[in-house]
């Protein structure tokens, strides 16, 4: 990955991307990881839905991130010097661990279907975060919002892949 030298503005090359925010997005059968941050400085990654990824590597000195809300499978790594701080996410690790978590939480994960089966560490556990005022599916959040790309005090959610 990287930038073309030709394409970053005014040729400085120590990051490529600032004050970014990830917010609110599902990704799914990821072989690699559900976000790569390369020299990008200043990110916030909130309330995510990361499933079957190997999670979130924040790569050389230039990145820098905020990680909180995020509800995944994988791992969050720091490299080659990039650093994050760390708040509130449930990382489930492991293949004995989906079936104990992501299976048992959710009726069809591996259908992109997140409708609860029961309840997890997730709902209601989030940070009240001013960035975060809605859920993927144009939910409001309340002021105990749950941990993840969804809401879950509406009852329903909506369907990000084909029909139920």
């Amino acid at each position: 990955g990287g930038t073309g030298k030709k394409f970053f503005r005014n040729g400085r090359t120590d990051v490529e991307h600032s004050h970014g925010i990830i917010r609110n997005n599902v990704v799914m059968y990821c072989p690699d990881v559900a976000v790569y941050l390369n020299k990008a400085a200043d990110t916030k990654i909130y309330n995510n839905t990361f499933y079957k990824t190997m999670g979130i590597d924040v790569r050389f000195r230039a990145s820098t991130a905020v990680i909180k809300n995020n509800l995944m499978t994988g791992r969050i790594k720091d490299r080659d010097g990039g650093t994050s701080v760390r708040e509130n996410n449930v990382v489930v690790s492991g293949k004995s661990w989906l079936k104990k978590g992501f299976q048992s939480w959710f009726q069809n994960p591996d259908k992109g279907d997140f409708s609860l089966k029961s309840g997890g560490p997730f709902i209601d556990k989030a940070q009240l975060l001013p960035e975060i005022y809605e859920d993927i599916c144009g939910n409001p959040r309340p002021s105990n919002p749950d941990i993840g790309a969804y809401e879950y005090n509406t009852g329903t959610i909506c369907r990000l892949i084909g029909e139920k």
